[in-house]
């Protein structure tokens, strides 16, 4: 009876340490080393830290026509707010983002960027009036912890876009891309 109570129990260790083992090893292989998993929880944490709000109800260019930089400038801005609510530095994209399928869903052709122009501009600071690129890509910048930056956007049909322009579509949409944390 001893013996096979011993041989029992030899066995219940046996049985346990090839389990811990095997949760060791399960545990080394599928959780990260300290960096990535801080960096995962860091990446989680700041989700939301940077986003855009609106502060005027858009831009409406319906039955628009071409227009010279000068009137463009005169045409109603839309207001946005960029924030940042985390505690470093921001880098960071605007894209002012063609929605494509949107316009094809209703039988629409798209028009191309190269026929818009836009101004972007910080409160308190100058227009830079440019066309609107293929990459969509309206501003960069750096935003400080914890803070705010009010912009007005103006959108408006190049003068030179010629009747090639003419009824389509564009749909735009704010986009804000964080480019790179500087901490």
């Amino acid at each position: 009876m001893k013996g096979g109570r011993a041989k029992i129990t030899g066995h219940l260790i046996s049985i346990l340490f090839i389990v811990f083992i095997l949760v060791i090893g399960t545990v080394y292989v599928y959780i990260p080393n300290k960096e990535e998993l801080l960096s995962s929880f860091s990446f989680l944490k700041r989700g939301n830290d940077l986003s855009i709000q609106d502060l005027s109800s858009g831009i409406h260019l319906a039955e628009a026509f071409p227009i010279t930089d000068e009137e463009g400038l005169t045409t109603d801005a839309y207001q946005f707010k960029v924030i940042n609510r985390s505690n470093h530095n921001l880098s960071y994209q605007i894209f002012f983002r063609n929605q494509k399928d949107k316009i094809k869903a209703h039988g629409l052709e798209v028009l191309s960027a190269r026929y818009l122009r836009y101004a972007i501009s910080e409160e308190g600071k100058e227009s830079i009036v440019q066309n609107l690129l293929e990459d969509e890509l309206v501003y960069e910048g750096v935003i400080l912890a914890n803070s705010e930056r009010v912009f007005d956007f103006r959108i408006w049909l190049d003068e030179d876009c010629g009747d090639d322009a003419m009824g389509k579509s564009y749909i735009g949409k704010m986009e804000i891309v964080e480019k790179k944390s500087l901490r």
